[in-house]
């Protein structure tokens, strides 16, 4: 078996090690919540695709939050700018990739307080930051982001739900993750070794993978996991900016994959595989949720459940358990192109310049 694939198996392990230590997450980020009116994210690819969930919790209660690129932030945000941000949270697995290491020399002697969230406790990140909380997921050992993923998510909602104090009413359904993902990486397995004969694999380079809201971060960390295990070319966009011209790209039977959670809009993202189901190569749905199951089934090529049985998790939540199917997916077609697990010549795990 690969390191990649070895730590798809280790998420739920790692995020319960993460789960029982939230009393040092709420000890650093408690002594700042009352203060709190502006948030500003920070991350590249994995890291950045990780704080989603997180924003759009603090927006939902009123607090002022957003998501930017460190690169882009470290040449284009100007320093003045910073002055009007209360925290800025700096996300980086190895806590020493070069766009967060310029952000913080950039922002190093400005009154913003500085959250560094990361797996290495030794990094130029952890040094640098006014409160650090480690991921705890352990050294990632592979290239391609699985349970330092997972956990960066989680330490981004826990993160938020400390200032929103909303910890305590919440904190039972984060809980309940580790198993359920236990459950899930098992069931994808399955799922993926049909996936693999029903042809649809064969159709997957220059196919769409879409959702909407809490999904999204979900959306571009499975759409680059596909790019970077499996040099695969998938077009990760949200389901609303579908609609404004990339659809015209079915019309070349481009296929889609679509995470519908269970969400007020659901119906929404039903509607756009219905609109779409006879033109594209394939449609393949995965939702945890069983509820508009017949309408799902009468647009999908293949439909998965994602721990359906339990699928009384909150939207935040819901979509970490689609990831192990693209996961595991990615490990099967790098796999049967019998690409080496080391076999990268453009990419490291830590990029140390731009």
């Amino acid at each position: 078996m690969s390191t990649f694939a070895e730590e798809i198996e280790e998420q739920p392990k790692a995020l319960q090690k993460l789960i029982d230590n939230i009393s040092s997450i709420e000890y650093g980020v408690s002594k700042i919540a009352s203060k709190v009116s502006r948030i500003a994210f920070f991350g590249m690819g994995s890291s950045l695709y990780s704080v989603f969930p997180a924003v759009y919790l603090l927006r939902a209660s009123g607090i002022s939050a957003d998501y930017y690129d460190a690169s882009e932030a470290s040449w284009y945000l100007p320093k003045e700018w910073f002055k009007k941000v209360d925290v800025c949270v700096l996300v980086s697995q190895s806590g020493e990739t070069v766009e967060i290491r310029n952000l913080i020399d950039k922002i190093k002697d400005t009154n913003v307080v500085k959250i560094g969230i990361t797996a290495n406790i030794n990094s130029y990140l952890w040094a640098n930051s006014d409160i650090t909380l480690d991921i705890l997921s352990g050294k990632e050992r592979s290239v391609g982001s699985t349970k330092t993923h997972m956990n960066s998510v989680i330490a981004n909602i826990l993160f938020s739900m400390i200032i929103t104090r909303q910890l305590e009413r919440e904190i039972r359904n984060v809980q309940k993750l580790p198993h359920m993902l236990e459950t899930v990486i098992v069931e994808a397995h399955k799922d993926v070794d049909v996936l693999l004969n029903s042809g649809i694999v064969d159709k997957i380079d220059g196919s769409i993978i879409t959702s909407r809201g809490f999904a999204l971060g979900e959306v571009y960390q499975s759409a680059l996991t596909l790019n970077e295990i499996a040099r695969v070319n998938v077009f990760p966009i949200s389901a609303g900016m579908l609609k404004h011209g990339p659809m015209e790209l079915f019309v070349d039977k481009r296929g889609m994959i679509c995470f519908i959670p269970d969400s007020p809009n659901r119906h929404l993202l039903i509607k756009l595989c219905r609109e779409i189901s006879n033109k594209s190569g394939f449609t393949w749905i995965i939702s945890n949720s069983t509820v508009e199951m017949n309408d799902m089934l009468s647009v999908s090529d293949r439909l998965i459940f994602a721990n359906s049985v339990n699928a009384d998790l909150p939207e935040y939540l819901q979509n970490l358990l689609f990831l192990p199917y693209v996961q595991i997916l990615s490990y099967r077609i790098r796999k049967a192109k019998k690409i080496a697990d080391d076999d990268f010549h453009l990419i490291s795990k830590v990029t140390t310049e731009e």
